[in-house]
């Protein structure tokens, strides 16, 4: 299971897999599940309770980067670029919706 491309539009992350099935995951999602340090512990203090909103740039990819072979980076429009997203992640947030 690996992408042979992945893309972005103004909504989905949109990653085309070597199984020749497609997945498009909402960038909210994606932001949202960023698995960098600082974002997993803003996560842990955030309440559930509420509905996160993100501004336009938090949700604007600005470019994908390969990672090894096994995951990709991605910066966003505000410049945030820590979090290695493996192809497991992607498969795990495509499968929830």
């Amino acid at each position: 299971m690996k992408p042979i491309n992945v893309t972005s539009n103004e909504d989905y992350l949109i990653v085309q897999w070597d199984e020749k099935n497609t997945d498009e995951i909402l960038l909210t999602s994606v932001r949202w599940n960023c698995p960098c340090a600082y974002c997993s512990e803003a996560r842990k203090d955030a309440e559930t309770e509420h509905f996160t909103v993100f501004h336009k740039e938090e949700l604007t990819v600005d470019e994908i980067i390969p990672v090894g072979n096994y995951a990709i980076k991605i910066r966003w429009g505000d410049g945030h670029d820590m979090g290695i997203y493996t192809f497991e992640l992607l498969k795990k947030l495509a499968k929830e919706g």
